[in-house]
């Protein structure tokens, strides 16, 4: 087995359990947030987990073969903390949205560049 496949793997086992860290932040930490926006953060907290599991399932492949229903996941509940981070933001803050959108397709690109150079 070649290097930067063990190095992929490695990056996305160490990025599930950074995911579920966050998770668990969401929701231990759920009183700390608004109310109104309560639900925004917990809805973010499971789509978290989700990501975490696709990682999970996607070292073991090194981006070779990716099966729909792994990308489906994926990008399901990618969208899904992103919707989360936007509206929990709301329109009174819409530099930090602008910046969240613009991390977001930072890091897209950044996942698929890596995706396709191993």
């Amino acid at each position: 087995m070649e290097f930067s496949s063990l190095l992929y793997a490695f990056f996305n086992i160490a990025e599930g359990f950074v995911w579920i860290g966050i998770a668990c932040y969401l929701v231990i930490h759920r009183k700390r947030f608004k109310p109104e926006k309560r639900f925004w953060v917990l809805l973010a907290a499971p789509a978290f987990i989700a990501f975490a599991i696709s990682d999970f399932l996607e070292a073991p492949l090194y981006a070779t073969h990716i099966p729909a229903w792994l990308w489906a996941i994926k990008l399901v509940s990618g969208f899904l903390i992103f919707l989360s981070r936007v509206v929990y933001l709301g329109r009174g803050q819409k530099r930090a949205v602008t910046e969240t959108v613009l991390l977001g397709f930072m890091l897209l690109g950044v996942a698929l560049y890596f995706m396709f150079l191993f």
